[in-house]
């Protein structure tokens, strides 16, 4: 079952930990994938997809906010 979030961009400098909030008016669906299992011999791609999905979370559909 996919969950559906409302995002906002926060962004940070190294002056200014407080960061600035842009509006991303975006729905973005994020689903729960299994988590992979650590490998020793990765590529450059597949080391950032195991690290992007390590967290167990995947994006699968960014829409336009719909009011």
């Amino acid at each position: 079952m996919a969950s559906r979030y409302v995002a906002t961009i926060v962004t940070f400098t190294t002056s200014d930990n407080t960061g600035q909030g842009i509006t991303f008016n975006k729905t973005v669906t994020v689903e729960a994938v299994n988590t992979p299992q650590e490998i020793t011999a990765l590529t450059e791609l597949s080391r950032k997809i195991y690290e992007a999905r390590s967290a167990g979370l995947e994006i699968t559909q960014i829409n336009d906010l719909k009011p």
